[in-house]
């Protein structure tokens, strides 16, 4: 179990669900770099956002640079594992 980092809201303005999701990842990865984590569990229901982490797809266009960005921090060094949790198991979104 996991431990609370932080809460908040960010405004993505008109946005793909693509994108929003993939700038939410980004920004909850910042927050637990910036807090002084090693090893970051990332779990998200978006297929292509897990895939495009997990370098299994080409990155689509209007999310590279988020992914790049994450991407970045893990070749720093910061442990980061990738997994998709499918919404039927995903409580956490119920």
């Amino acid at each position: 179990m996991g431990r609370l980092l932080k809460v908040g809201y960010a405004y993505y303005s008109v946005t793909s669900v693509l994108a929003a999701e993939a700038r939410a990842m980004r920004d909850g990865v910042y927050v637990a770099v910036e807090a002084a984590f090693k090893h970051i569990l990332i779990e998200g229901g978006n297929k292509i956002v897990m895939q495009a982490l997990k370098g299994i797809i080409k990155v689509p266009r209007q999310i590279q640079s988020l992914i790049k960005d994450v991407l970045m921090w893990k070749e720093k060094g910061i442990h980061i594992i990738i997994n998709q949790v499918f919404r039927e198991t995903n409580m956490a979104v119920d």
